[in-house]
């Protein structure tokens, strides 16, 4: 199991593209599959990258999917405990989803 850590007193730096927040999370997984004992180091660059990828704000579905996968993940996600940035990061995901599909209703596409 890996310690979540509490430790920004301030709001992490979001990332300012879609093609950002995407590279964050191929390194995120990359980061996660080196072996190596518990992350619990206030200075690992997972719990940076997690924090980063939570205070950006999706701006497609796949940056929505990109914020979910990384919130779900069993040792630094939620499932190992939450942290003051999932809220947040949820909350930005499900505006997202909001502000979707209110524009498909505008535009007469049908739902989903």
């Amino acid at each position: 199991m890996i310690a979540k850590i509490v430790r920004f007193p301030t709001k992490p730096a979001a990332f300012a593209t879609e093609e950002e927040l995407i590279a964050a999370e191929r390194r995120f997984a990359e980061l996660r599959r080196l072996p190596g004992e518990d992350r619990d180091d206030e200075n690992d660059p997972v719990f940076d990258l997690y924090d980063r990828i939570m205070a950006t704000e999706p701006r497609s579905l796949h940056g929505a999917a990109v914020k979910l996968r990384v919130i779900l993940d069993p040792d630094i996600g939620i499932p190992s405990g939450e942290s003051e940035v999932d809220i947040p990061g949820l909350q930005q995901v499900l505006a997202f989803i909001e502000r979707e599909v209110a524009q498909r209703d505008e535009k007469g596409k049908p739902p989903g």
